[in-house]
C-alpha cells in the first residue's frame, strides 16, 4: 500500500513527537524514581507511536485541516499533547490524543 506522502509526513512526525516525549518521560523517571507516572506516561506514548505509524484514513481526514510539515505551531501542539499523556490525561488512547491534538490546533488557530 503506498500512502500520501502528506499522511505519512504526518503520521511520522506524530510518532516522532511522542518517541521524543517517551524518551523525556524516561530520563524523568531516573531524576524522580518516586514518581511512577512517568515511567506509565513512557509506555503509554510508546504503544501510541506505533498508532501514530500506523495512521488511519479517518484520522487523517480529521488531522489533515491543521498538518502542516514545517509548521512551529504544529510540532508545539503535538509535544503539548503528547507531554499531557499519563498526567492531564491519565491512560489516552490514540483516537483521544488525536481529539486533543485537534482541540489544541483549533484553540491555537484561534489566538
Amino acid at each position: 500500500m503506498i500512502l500520501e506522502p502528506e499522511k505519512q509526513d504526518c503520521a511520522e512526525s506524530i510518532s516522532h513527537r511522542l518517541t521524543k516525549t517517551r524518551a523525556w518521560r524516561e530520563n524523568l523517571s531516573t531524576q524522580y524514581p518516586d514518581d511512577e507516572r512517568n515511567l506509565r506516561a513512557a509506555a503509554s506514548l510508546a504503544e501510541l507511536a506505533k498508532e501514530a505509524a500506523a495512521l488511519s484514513d479517518e484520522t487523517w481526514e480529521e488531522l489533515k485541516p491543521f498538518y502542516k510539515f514545517d509548521c512551529f505551531l504544529w510540532r508545539e501542539a503535538v509535544s503539548l499533547t503528547a507531554r499531557r499523556v499519563g498526567f492531564q490525561y491519565g491512560r489516552a488512547t490514540f483516537p483521544f490524543l488525536v481529539r486533543n491534538l485537534i482541540r489544541v490546533l483549533s484553540s491555537s488557530n484561534a489566538a
